[in-house]
Parts: structure tokens; sequence; C-alpha cells
């Protein structure tokens, strides 16, 4: 999609395929049997899955994805608002001038396979020498995603999204799980009573053109 190098691994009963290029990994897509939609994820900067995929087993923040996403009918699709890997917070920092990659662009994903979207970028907007860029590209990322449902789920005490991490170490995994499973519930059944009126609409039109015939 970017120009790099797409790999797959399996781990446990998911199928786990990224995009890397150096040291740039552009999206990530766990899959499981029982899932069937996609849901974008969108993230701070990738953590230790780069490369060919020797740090998949250590990426707490992918596990704990599997775990809060297992059985709600979404696989996750992971893109990050700067896509530089680095397992560390001040690694990433550190390498800021290279936080981008020149090939990657929004605008190149397709943003119609996703089903919704939910936010766990982190509190990072808020502190930090480069707090106004993050906001700055918080603020493109939600205007791409503007059109696609968000998945409602705790937040920060700052009102940011929570980062996988801290979902984990409050015990809120169980939390994050439920709230996946009625936004998948809810929006099924929206999409499921939509068609139901389109069909029904769609009958009693037919159903006038027969009767206009007869007259």
């Amino acid at each position: 999609m970017f120009g790099g190098t797409t790999y797959e691994r399996q781990i446990h009963d998911w199928l786990v395929s990224w995009e890397s290029l150096g040291y740039y990994r552009f999206w990530c897509k766990q899959e499981h049997p029982e899932n069937s939609r996609v849901v974008a994820v969108v993230m701070l900067n990738p953590g230790s899955l780069n490369a060919n995929g020797e740090g998949l087993s250590r990426d707490t923040t992918l596990r704990v994805l599997r775990e809060i996403f297992i059985g709600t009918s979404y696989n996750p699709f992971v893109i990050n608002l700067f896509n530089f890997a680095a397992p560390k917070p001040a690694e990433f920092f550190k390498a800021w001038e290279h936080r981008d990659h020149p090939a990657f662009k929004f605008a190149k994903l397709q943003k119609d396979e996703f089903s919704a979207v939910m936010y766990a970028y982190g509190d990072y907007e808020n502190g930090g020498n480069y707090h106004l860029e993050i906001k700055q590209r918080i603020a493109e990322i939600r205007c791409f995603m503007s059109e696609v449902p968000e998945i409602n789920v705790p937040k920060n005490m700052s009102g940011t999204p929570k980062h996988p991490l801290p979902v984990q170490q409050q015990g809120l995994k169980e939390t994050f799980r439920q709230a996946i499973i009625t936004h998948a519930s809810s929006h099924h059944t929206l999409k499921r009573d939509c068609a139901d009126k389109a069909h029904v609409a769609l009958s009693s039109t037919l159903y006038s053109g027969i009767e206009g015939r007869r007259d």
C-alpha cells in the first residue's frame, strides 16, 4: 500500500499482518476467525513490531488489543499518528525528526473498509515538547475519519483516549471489550433497521406501480 514489505505471522488464533519499511511500520491488522468486521485503532506510533516481526511476541500493546477485541466481531487495524517504530515513547521522541515516512498518506487508506474507529493515542497532546504537532496530527486524522462511527470507551481524566497499556494496568480490559461489543451490536441493529425500512419502501413502491397498471 505504501511501498513497504508486507509480513504475516500467526500468534495463537490470530493472523497478524503489517507493512514495514526500514524503521517504519505503516499499518498492522490482527484478524481472528470469529471476527468479520474491521475497526481502525489510532495510536501514537508503532511499538516493538516492525521489520520481519521478531518483536511480535513481546509487543504488549498488540496483545492487549487482541484481548479486548476477542469475540467483538471487530478485527483491529492499527494505524498511527506517526509511523516511526520505537518500543518506548522516549525513544520515539528522541527520533522526532524521523517521525514520518514521506510515502505514508492517510488518504491512501481504504476508509470504506472501516466499520468503526477507536482512538487510543494517549495523553501526549497535553504535554512535552511536541504537543502542538501532535494536536495538529490528531485533528487531521479525526477529520479524515469523521464519517466513520467512533467507539465510545472510557477516557483519561483529561478527556483524551486511553492507550492500551493503561487499559491493562487499570484492569479495564473487560470494560473496553463490553463497550466494543455494545457498539458493534447497536450499529449492526441500526444497519439492519435501515435495510428493513429500505426494503419496505421498495416493496411499497413496486406495489403502487402494480396497482397503477391495473387502473
